[in-house]
């Protein structure tokens, strides 16, 4: 029989194993901008918050802090750290008081990013850990406030070399099921794709929330926690055991973890702790079988590994969607993997910019060695660094999702009234900063490195900067520098803002490019307000750019003055068939339907597609949760109008309906012919409406595949004779179906939530229009348009993976395109010659990351793509021509810590095996490194 104490006699239901520990796991939760914009928070809360519990840990040895968000910490420092204060932070950091959880510059949504701005910010925040402190990467994830966890998320925190996880949202069955079996605490094995030992976490979730127990949060807003007295102590002790010690039952070892924290708890550190350490010693005076103690999150897991238990093993599946079982029935969170659509598509162009620039900077460091004529600017380095900390903030769980406060839609933040509510606005200001930045960056030294007269201030900017629009407006010719960031030769299409319509683009050999303009806007007729942005036409340039290269064109306008265009109008429709044809597909429909055949040369297969817009009703949706009421109703039954164009770059169509319109264009040229390119435009929604794009097909599946977070494909199993919200998931990058002869993906640069109403029908959520549902201090009230290109292929399964690798490297491995007028610039003869002679990479990979972190150090990075069941060999000597032996080390995946320097944890397991100690690393020999599908090799060359 348990042993039970006199006080514990008072506590009916309560018993305690012998041997229990109860790890009191001081620390805070620092949103990133939520209710308030991220300056806000640090000046009201944070800054106080740092040195209050740094004076309190230094005090007294047996306390204890875990600290996760880096962002705030590198603010402190910068702004507010006395050299006292970072000498005690070091010194407590050095005797393992105060340590790291997770480490990121940021808690990141797990739904939302793809795994490269994951592995970006996550690489962010562990770099500045050792720049400042030299200390290793942390070796517990901690993401407890996402809504929701992947299977990308918990693969790439393996890869990085955590050994655990602590998450906190499930959906409540699972939770229910959990407790119930001891199984609170888990082996996690990811990854289908990527099987092994190597590669899983123990992974721990909260039994009920990431904060303090009830009436334990002192010196939180509004909060009435009793003090602890010595007339209150015996009772306070009775309510913390009854919290508490019921804990014991939903976990298999004798620890419990309980988080003492709460959001931007500890502003009152002494308040928190003065508090705590008399209840802890009541505790621990009046009972011999529990000890209550002060645990960081590393040393909870130290416990739990001593206890020699084995674990239940989790494999291969996420926890999406999060639904919750609440009193007026099923709350689903999936509405935010829609949610300010506009931000999550910036977010990512802003992130492909920055990577793509940093690369620009590796090429240039590879290409001035070998030559040596120089060194990489530290300013250029440091500049881009600042940049990609502004772009990784939009990451964070309430950002990326689009859960903000956005004061001008009514928001006053709830009970946090002292700060800036401004929140979307401020993320927005952020990703223009980090824009800016990279752009001028990069530009001067385009600047300096391609025209003669480059110490005369010559920058290279956006094509669309207003310096840009005048040149051409006055008939002027500008030059156009576009650099490859990839590790192949990419054939695809550039877009240059033009506000005389037509124009040429030639190649600095003096050969023409493929060029082709259509107007955007549709002169003499009424149109959507979704055609009315942007306001100049465009014109399309194909271009073959050869990897880790800057190409140059040059850009003139072929229209006379007086004129102000000169192209082919599309054609307006009246009763009759169009078709859209190139080698790959042909299209074929009519006017006065929706519905279309499409013929694909890959499978030699016809197909039906009825392409509408869906309207949804939500009911207290709000920005989190998706709560419609269904079915659909169609937008519209027909298109209103139809026009279409022939050219020779691309043929298009475009169908309007309503404020909406959908334009699909098939390409003669470029590796974009291989897919069909869809251009949606989404008009104002009336209040309270979701809109969704719907593909109904005469294709048939069960199944619905999306992906995680980009990184490898995930099997949905749809209920859809259960309610449709809860079967309602995340697509990163992807959604389609499989036959046995057929792969439709629709491919998207930003998060969608997807649905599979019908076996033979997909839906894809692209705007909604919402007051609050989840918090009354967060709405959604979007009133701007939208526009959204995506890529459609109907692919054979044997090629479906390559299709992916494909539209991914179109979709997001987008190119840094700056120009100037030709006046400004004298040619050198380096804009006549590639930047660099670098063999491709082998096909099947993918260059993710190829940086300068120093003037003599490239961070490479390079992928399996998984498009070819084969390892990949990359012999890194012979691609990057380099004419001495290089010294190459594996790092792990945030590229901080040497492979050789990380020792994860075994975890026994109830299968009766252990998980691997390995660190994750790739096949290497020498300097020629094998890729299994999927792998990611991460490489520091000296």
């Amino acid at each position: 029989m348990m042993a039970v104490t006199p006080l514990l006699a008072l506590i009916a239901g309560v018993s305690i194993s012998n041997g229990l520990t109860i790890h009191i796991v001081p620390h805070t939760h620092l949103d990133v901008g939520w209710l308030e914009t991220f300056d806000s928070y640090y000046y009201l809360n944070v800054s106080r918050i740092i040195p209050g519990v740094i004076d309190e840990l230094s005090r007294d040895s047996q306390k204890r802090f875990s600290w996760a968000e880096v962002s705030y910490l590198k603010k402190w420092v910068d702004e507010d750290a006395t050299s006292e204060q970072l000498d005690k932070l070091t010194k407590l950091i050095a005797t393992k008081q105060w340590t790291f959880v997770d480490g990121g510059y940021v808690q990141h949504d797990q739904a939302c990013p793809t795994f490269t701005q994951i592995i970006k910010q996550m690489s962010d925040g562990h770099n500045y850990l050792r720049q400042q402190f030299s200390v290793p990467p942390p070796t517990i994830g901690w993401s407890i406030d996402p809504f929701g966890s992947s299977t990308a998320n918990a693969e790439l925190y393996a890869m990085m070399g955590f050994s655990g996880l602590v998450i906190n949202r499930i959906p409540d069955a699972e939770m229910r099921v959990a407790k119930a079996n001891r199984s609170l605490e888990f082996a996690w094995y990811p990854s289908a794709q990527l099987t092994g030992g190597r590669n899983a976490l123990l992974t721990h979730v909260f039994d009920s929330y990431f904060c303090s127990p009830g009436n334990f949060t002192w010196g939180m807003e509004g909060d009435k926690s009793p003090l602890v007295t010595n007339a209150t102590v015996e009772a306070r002790a009775k309510a913390l055991l009854a919290e508490v010690v019921p804990r014991q039952d939903w976990y298999r070892t004798p620890n419990v973890l309980v988080p003492w924290g709460c959001d931007f708890m500890y502003q009152n550190a002494s308040l928190v702790f003065g508090n705590t350490d008399p209840l802890l010693d009541y505790i621990n005076s009046k009972h011999e079988n529990v000890i209550f103690r002060y645990s960081t999150v590393d040393e909870y897991f130290q416990a739990i590994h001593a206890a020699d238990t084995p674990f239940p093993v989790r494999h291969y599946k996420d926890f999406f969607p999060l639904a919750y079982n609440k009193t007026n029935g099923l709350q689903v969170w999936s509405g935010y993997y829609t949610s300010r659509p506009t931000l999550k598509q910036l977010s990512r162009q802003v992130d492909s910019l920055v990577q793509g620039s940093q690369t620009y900077f590796g090429a240039m460091l590879l290409q001035s060695a070998r030559e040596g004529s120089g060194n990489v600017p530290a300013t250029a380095i440091s500049a881009l660094e600042a940049a990609s900390l502004k772009s990784d903030v939009i990451l964070h769980h309430d950002a990326i999702p689009g859960t903000m406060c956005v004061a001008k839609e009514g928001c006053t933040g709830g009970g946090q009234t002292g700060g800036d509510h401004a929140v979307l606005e401020d993320y927005y200001r952020l990703l223009n900063e980090a824009t800016a930045a990279a752009e001028a960056t990069v530009g001067q030294v385009m600047g300096n490195q391609l025209c003669s007269n480059g110490d005369e201030s010559v920058t290279f900017v956006n094509p669309s900067d207003a310096i840009i629009k005048k040149a051409l407006q006055r008939r002027q010719s500008v030059n156009v520098a576009i650099f490859n960031p990839n590790g192949q030769t990419l054939n695809t299409v550039i877009s240059i803002p033009s506000p005389v319509t037509a124009t040429t683009a030639t190649y600095s050999n003096n050969t023409m490019a493929l060029a082709q303009s259509v107007p955007l806007q549709l002169y003499g007729t009424a149109i959507p307000r979704s055609l009315g942005f942007p306001v100049n036409d465009v014109t399309h340039v194909a271009v073959s750019l050869p990897p880790l290269t800057t190409t140059t064109l040059t850009v003139s306008s072929t229209v006379p003055f007086g004129q102000h265009r000169q192209v082919t109008e599309p054609t307006l429709l009246t009763p009759s068939k169009y078709t859209l044809s190139n080698k790959y597909y042909t299209i074929q429909g009519t006017n006065v339907s929706s519905v279309m055949t499409i013929t694909a040369a890959a499978t030699g297969k016809t197909h039906t597609l009825n392409l509408t817009y869906q309207l949804y009703q939500g009911i207290g949706d709000g920005a989190y949760l998706f709560n419609v009421t269904g079915p659909s109703r169609v937008a519209c039954a027909q298109p209103d109008k139809v026009w279409v164009f022939h050219g020779a770059l691309f043929d298009r169509v475009t169908m309007t309906c309503g404020e909406h319109h959908t334009s699909l264009e098939l390409y003669h040229a470029t590796d974009l012919e291989q897919f069909i390119q869809l251009r949606l435009g989404v008009g104002v929604l009336d209040h309270g409406m979701e809109l969704a794009l719907q593909l109904e097909t005469d294709l048939f599946s069960d199944t619905l595949v999306t992906d995680s977070n980009g990184f490898e494909p995930m099997f949905r199993h749809p209920n859809r004779s259960g309610t449709l919200k809860a079967s309602s998931y995340p697509s990163t990058s992807y959604v389609g179906v499989d036959t046995d002869d057929t792969s439709l993906r629709l491919f998207s640069s930003q998060t969608h939530t997807v649905m599979s109403p019908a076996s033979n029908t997909i839906q894809v959520l692209l705007s909604r229009r919402l007051d609050a549902g989840l918090s009354s201090t967060v709405v959604h009230r979007d009133v701007d348009t939208l526009q959204q290109t995506l890529l459609l292929a109907f692919a054979s399964p044997d090629n479906v993976v390559r299709s992916v690798a494909k539209a991914r490297q179109l979709l997001e491995s987008r190119l840094v395109v700056l120009a100037t007028p030709t006046s400004a610039c004298t040619p050198r003869s380096t804009m006549t010659k590639p930047q660099s002679d670098i063999v491709p990479f082998p096909e099947g990979t993918q260059l993710l990351s190829f940086s300068a972190i120093d003037d003599s150090h490239l961070l490479v990075r390079l992928r399996h793509t998984g498009a070819d069941p084969a390892p990949i060999k990359v012999d890194l000597q012979s691609f990057l021509k380099w004419p001495h032996p290089l010294e190459v080390n594996q790092t792990t995946l945030t590229g901080v810590a040497a492979v050789a320097d990380v020792t994860r944890v075994a975890w026994k397991t109830t299968e009766g095996s252990s998980t691997s100690t390995d660190t994750y690393q790739v096949g290497q020999d020498g300097n020629v490194f094998t890729l299994q599908p999927y792998d990611i090799g991460t490489l520091l060359v000296h």
